[in-house]
Parts: structure tokens; C-alpha cells; sequence
């Protein structure tokens, strides 16, 4: 996973959302997740996913994990319209 730049993810000018994937090669949203956590992140972290069946338990895991960083997950499928983007 490359680095980031944690600093600028908390204080008056951190975003209010970060968007990442669920996994590509070398990354890992839960991963991801934890630094947002240790940075003490106050935002929203969207996930997207491709399409699998075990969503809700993926979800319910990052939840777990997440503190107070607020998390969800949105399942993209061959039809969503975001894949027309």
C-alpha cells in the first residue's frame, strides 16, 4: 500500500470523505481503515466493492474495526451505473 499522508487526514482542513476500492493489488481497505483509525479520522471512509456475496458480513467486520470513523460500502455490480462513468 503506498503511504498516506496522515497528518492531513485529521485538523480543520482534512476531508470529510474517503473513497477507496475494497481491494486491488497491494491494498487492502481494512489496511486502510486502521491508519484512518489511528489518525483519530472523524470523516466518512466509502468502500466500493465489486459484487460478492458476503457483503454484509465484510460490512460488519469494518464496522467492527472502525471506531469512529464512519464506514459503508457500496457493492458495484456490471449493471451499476457507475460503471458507465
Amino acid at each position: 500500500m503506498g503511504e498516506v499522508a496522515l497528518a492531513a487526514l485529521t485538523g480543520k482542513c482534512s476531508p470529510a470523505l474517503v473513497l477507496s476500492p475494497l481491494f486491488a493489488p497491494g491494498f487492502d481497505a481494512v489496511d486502510l481503515l486502521m491508519h484512518l483509525k489511528d489518525a483519530a479520522f472523524r470523516g466518512r471512509y466509502l468502500i466500493l466493492a465489486p459484487s460478492m456475496p458476503d457483503i454484509p458480513l465484510i460490512r460488519a467486520e469494518m464496522l467492527a474495526q472502525a471506531g469512529d470513523v464512519e464506514v459503508d460500502i457500496i457493492c458495484l455490480s456490471d449493471a451499476s451505473a457507475l460503471h458507465l462513468v
